[in-house]
């Protein structure tokens, strides 16, 4: 999960200096998240299915392949064009990664322990952001923006030795499986997902230039805001999964986060006005509530549909998010543009937080 979502945090993270390279503007720099999303929201239904019949062993090879090339292709990119082809390639690693990811779940977890499991492999995209805010401002200091992206790639395929641990009963299965009717909350879990995919888009594409241009940090500080939303991130996705199968229940734990993703955005919202150091509180109700989401989206669809049917389900379900996340990035882009602030954006975002909150009642 770490190498599927790490094209996202690379262009976040170097957003300033590709859009000095490039010479394009917010807007422009937008689409570039857009291209993976768009990509990965057009795919998922097909590689969903794809998954049910390849298994996860040969869907995580794809993975790997598919991110690998794409950064690839984008630090080595002549022109903005060629940097939208790459992203557009990482699409297909992030469309796969869930159906792939939850196979291997579904088959493996002991009893009641799909929580944690989930938990832990949805913490990867959070460990991604972390380690990503902190390390790759500094490497591109040091190396420059390019070396750096295709260094990331390197790294997608040097996960490939790992290979082996995933066994010979996760590779491709016999015949093609059954075409069932999908479970009746999946189409919930699709909608939840895309009105979350929005902000999700927009905070990781953009917090690192809202710090550095709407609060006046430095590089490095700016790294920082992105980090901790990726740290809580990862305690959120750790615990979640747990709390909302014993405790809470699914419903209720999507409501809670939806609110706090709300929330978020509200203390982003005023950060500028107020005192920059509100970003920060705001950075962690963001990872506590739009950050770990994914992790209830993923156990309901285990939940709600037979193994036969994961990965079509997953596929269908992703698909909503990676429309939101298509959408976010860019529009979020042109609102500041047009108004010259940040704040309607993330007012926007708190938004749809909240109608994600409205949908999630009927879980």
């Amino acid at each position: 999960m770490v190498v599927s979502t790490a094209t996202p945090v690379v262009l976040g993270v170097l957003t300033p200096k590709m859009m000095d390279e490039f010479s394009v503007n917010r807007t422009v720099m937008g689409l570039a998240a857009t291209a993976i999303f768009v990509c990965a929201a057009l795919l998922s239904p097909t590689v969903g299915r794809l998954a049910d019949w390849l298994g996860a062993r040969l869907a995580v090879v794809m993975v790997f392949v598919a991110v690998a090339l794409g950064l690839a292709a984008i630090g080595l990119a002549p022109a903005f064009w060629v940097v939208l082809l790459g992203c557009a390639a990482t699409g297909l690693g992030q469309a796969m990664a869930n159906p792939a990811t939850n196979h291997l779940i579904s088959v493996e977890a002991p009893a009641g322990g799909r929580g944690l499991l989930t938990g832990v492999k949805q913490a990867g995209v959070q460990v991604g952001n972390a380690v990503g805010g902190t390390v790759l401002p500094v490497t591109a200091v040091a190396i420059g923006w390019r070396f750096t992206t295709v260094g990331v790639g390197l790294f997608a395929l040097s996960v490939l030795s790992m290979l082996p641990i995933i066994g010979s009963e996760h590779s491709r299965r016999l015949s093609r499986p059954p075409r069932e009717a999908l479970g009746p909350r999946t189409r919930v879990i699709t909608v939840y997902g895309g009105l979350l995919g929005f902000p999700a888009g927009a905070i990781v594409a953009f917090v690192t230039l809202f710090a550095i241009e709407g609060l006046g940090m430095a590089e490095s500080s700016a790294g920082v805001l992105l980090a901790t939303i990726g740290v809580v991130g990862i305690v959120g996705r750790l615990s979640v999964g747990t709390i909302s199968e014993r405790l809470l229940g699914h419903r209720s734990t999507l409501i809670v986060m939806a609110v706090f993703s709300a929330l978020g955005f509200i203390f982003l919202a005023f950060a500028a006005q107020v005192t920059e150091w509100l970003a920060f509180p705001g950075a962690v109700f963001i990872g506590l509530g739009l950050m770990p989401f994914n992790v209830i989206l993923n156990l309901v669809a285990m939940e709600d549909n037979s193994n036969e049917q994961l990965g079509r389900a997953s596929g269908v379900m992703m698909t909503g998010f990676f429309i939101g996340l298509a959408i976010g990035a860019p529009v979020l882009g042109r609102l500041v543009d047009v108004f010259g602030i940040y704040q309607p954006g993330w007012l926007v975002c708190a938004a749809l937080s909240v109608a994600a909150a409205m949908v999630a009642r009927r879980l």
